[in-house]
């Protein structure tokens, strides 16, 4: 093997490691969502009992919380993904 193509092999796993962890953490956002959404009042109730915070703050922290979240997968997963996989097309052509 040369090291182009242990370049290209590494490069490639990479783009498979961003991406899969690009999936999880979409999971994940989508569930926090699904149970926001569905259970909100017992979650409420739950951490109202732990922490005292009224319920528009609870909202506030749960969809700040998920917006961050977002940010985050797609800055730090979903776009290298992306540059990676541009760069690895435009080598290959």
């Amino acid at each position: 093997m040369n090291d182009n193509q242990n370049n290209t092999e590494f490069w490639d796993v990479l783009a498979g490691v961003l991406i899969r962890s690009f999936w999880i953490g979409a999971i994940f956002l989508a569930l926090w969502f699904v149970f926001i959404a569905t259970g909100s009042e017992w979650i409420y109730n739950f951490h109202s009992r732990i922490f005292p915070i009224n319920s528009e703050m609870f909202y506030t922290l749960h969809y700040a919380g998920m917006m961050i979240l977002k940010s985050a997968v797609c800055v730090f997963f979903l776009i290298p993904y992306i540059a990676i996989k541009w760069t690895l097309a435009g080598r290959n052509s």
